[in-house]
């Protein structure tokens, strides 16, 4: 008798384990079996589609929303289903979470979303036309027809145009520089309750600014204090800005001062529109005065340091601005870039220096920075280069301190992504801006990964400061990490994260990934990962004498040392933590008052920290029989 397998594949049992795992907020365990369904050639019920979709939605971390997306996009293309309006709604809202500037990659997404409806014959609600029309102004290339196509179908549905409805079209006038619909926009907004504030005045501003009448700002912006309306850091910035651009000295300096006054932060923008004012006007006296006051005001950007630097060349003072370039040079939160040392290369050039043109040359050609081309002539003749060499172009390989970096970055929850079927990825850095470090350390990874992020994120920071979300290239040295990293597209922490987890490495993963909590102890967060795989990283912990608690704080898994670990792990990462951000991450050399030592880990919410022994119990028992359900569940793959 032939051997028979001693189990056959139940689609009504995984059904119910991924519903189960599902509304415990077990997502990965639900996906895994959900996953798995779809392997075997079934299709899952619609159940399990809208609980797997919610959970992707409630779990809020990074890159959720963007599966909750696919899971029901496979809900009615793979299985046919029709999505309820309440299921829908919620996945619109959640697309719409955020700024601007991050939503705004969603349009697509919203947009099929918006259609499904259409096509089912659902009544389309007022939030969400005003939703997609608010997407759809923050696009780099505004559709203008497809925008008042919505605005007629809201108006034949009897839909009144609200206040923000109106402002988001205002922002498209002020892309598209039209005047004339934005004073008839401007008009009804008045007409409406809406309590206004400072965006439709500046949105106004940057219409006639862009339209060549910087004058009509300067009335805009004195209508806005006289109505009353809360000032704001980007009133006062759009203001100074377009006054510096058309050289109204006299205004501008008189707007920074009552920006100054205001108490308002940040100032930074600012400072930098006035200084590259007095370039232009060649006030370069006027262009250091300024750099010194940002400097007791707030922290100078790359761009401000170059204009300064810039200046003392102009002035002859190179000895100054030498010493300036040094700094720089030794500072890990600034650091230099290629603008930089172009500047201090023609001071050198300008001063017949060889042996610095040299010196600075070859330092510039290791980090792979571009030579200026207008410098090229003058550096052949001053050191008796050959073109070859001038015009040499170094293949782009991670350094040691580089790998060690993106494995940390990874750790923290970084996307890679891939254009070309998995044969090169590029590596997303994204920042926090509420944070009060993210300056300090957006800087330093944007000089330390300089030459390989893209061509666009490379210029933008000599007009702006570092943008929180900026890209590396498409390349195949990222390869090798997308495979460990992210198997199948999924987050995953790779069994021989112990060899890979150096005290750089965990130093950078703290800065980007982790915070000090409340009661000074280190926190790591363990983003999507399972507890199977953040045990992993606890090991490679152990190993280095450190224990750890994981901790389940709502949704996500954290991974915590305190007391004398924490300290232990300190004085590990301290030699690679910046030196603006000692201070801030430092953890205690003890324990919160009224805390007691754990080891191990701890499945337990802190939400559910004054829950009853009985309730403790149930849950105990519960979360056993989870995963035993889920070893069962694994027997399928």
């Amino acid at each position: 008798m032939s051997k028979q397998e001693w189990y056959e594949f139940d689609l009504g049992f995984a059904t119910k384990l991924a519903d189960f795992l599902g509304k415990d907020m077990k997502v990965g365990r639900c996906r895994d079996v959900f996953d798995n369904i779809i392997n075997r050639d079934h299709i899952p019920c619609e159940s399990t589609f809208i609980i797997l979709t919610m959970a992707y939605i409630e779990a809020g971390d990074k890159g959720s929303v963007h599966e909750a997306f696919n899971i029901y996009n496979q809900m009615v293309q793979l299985g046919g289903y029709q999505p309820s309006p309440s299921l829908q709604k919620s996945l619109f809202k959640a697309l719409l979470h955020g700024t601007g500037g991050t939503a705004k990659h969603y349009l697509k997404q919203a947009e099929a979303i918006f259609q499904n409806m259409q096509a089912a014959g659902y009544k389309i609600k007022k939030e969400i036309y005003e939703g997609l029309v608010w997407l759809h102004s923050y696009q780099d290339c505004i559709d203008r027809e497809r925008i008042q196509f919505l605005r007629n179908n809201m108006k034949e549905s009897g839909i009144k145009e609200s206040g923000d409805f109106l402002i988001s079209i205002l922002r498209v006038c002020s892309k598209c520089t039209d005047v004339k619909e934005a004073e008839s926009t401007w008009a009804m907004l008045l007409n409406t309750r809406y309590k206004l504030t400072s965006h439709p005045f500046v949105y106004r501003m940057e219409v006639y600014a862009k339209a060549g009448q910087p004058m009509k700002c300067i009335e805009i912006f004195k209508d806005m204090q006289e109505k009353g309306v809360p000032m704001s850091v980007i009133a006062y910035e759009k203001i100074i800005r377009v006054l510096s651009n058309v050289q109204e000295k006299e205004y501008a300096e008189n707007y920074m001062k009552q920006f100054e006054d205001s108490g308002l932060k940040p100032l930074q923008s600012s400072y930098v529109d006035l200084m590259q004012m007095y370039m232009s006007l060649r006030m370069y006296n006027k262009v250091e005065s300024t750099f010194s006051r940002s400097i007791t005001k707030c922290r100078p950007k790359w761009i401000a340091y170059d204009l300064y630097l810039e200046s003392l060349i102009k002035c002859g003072e190179l000895e100054k601005a030498e010493e300036v370039f040094t700094g720089l040079q030794k500072d890990s939160a600034m650091g230099v870039k290629g603008k930089t040392c172009n500047i201090m290369l023609e001071g050198y050039v300008n001063a017949g220096q060889e042996a610095k043109i040299q010196h600075l040359y070859d330092q510039m050609c290791n980090r792979k920075y571009n030579i200026d081309p207008s410098l090229m002539e003058r550096i052949k003749h001053s050191i008796g280069m050959v073109n070859e060499d001038i015009n040499r172009c170094l293949s782009l390989t991670l350094t040691a301190e580089q790998r060690e970096i993106v494995t940390a970055i990874l750790l923290s929850g970084a996307m890679l992504e891939s254009h070309d079927k998995n044969k090169t990825f590029e590596l997303h850095f994204e920042f926090n801006k509420k944070l009060e470090f993210c300056d300090i350390l957006k800087t330093n990874l944007y000089a330390i990964f300089f030459e390989w992020l893209k061509s666009l994120d490379q210029l933008n920071i000599q007009v702006e400061e570092v943008s929180r979300h900026f890209s590396t290239v498409n390349h195949r040295s990222f390869r090798f990490y997308a495979d460990h990293f992210r198997p199948g597209g999924k987050m995953a922490v790779p069994r021989l994260i112990h060899c890979w987890l150096s005290p750089r490495t965990l130093a950078y993963w703290y800065m980007y990934g982790g915070r000090k909590s409340a009661s000074g102890y280190i926190v790591f967060y363990g983003m999507s990962y399972r507890v199977e795989e953040c045990e992993i990283i606890a090991k490679a912990l152990k190993a280095k004498s450190i224990n750890c608690v994981i901790k389940r704080c709502r949704k996500l898994f954290q991974i915590r040392c305190q007391g004398k670990d924490a300290m232990r792990l300190w004085k590990l990462m301290e030699p690679y933590i910046l030196d603006g951000l000692k201070e801030v991450l430092k953890p205690e050399d003890g324990f919160a008052e009224g805390e007691a030592r754990t080891e191990g880990i701890d499945f337990e919410s802190e939400d559910e920290y004054n829950n009853d022994s009985s309730s403790s119990s149930s849950d105990t028992k519960v979360q056993k029989g989870i995963e035993e359900i889920a070893i069962v569940s694994k027997m399928y793959t």
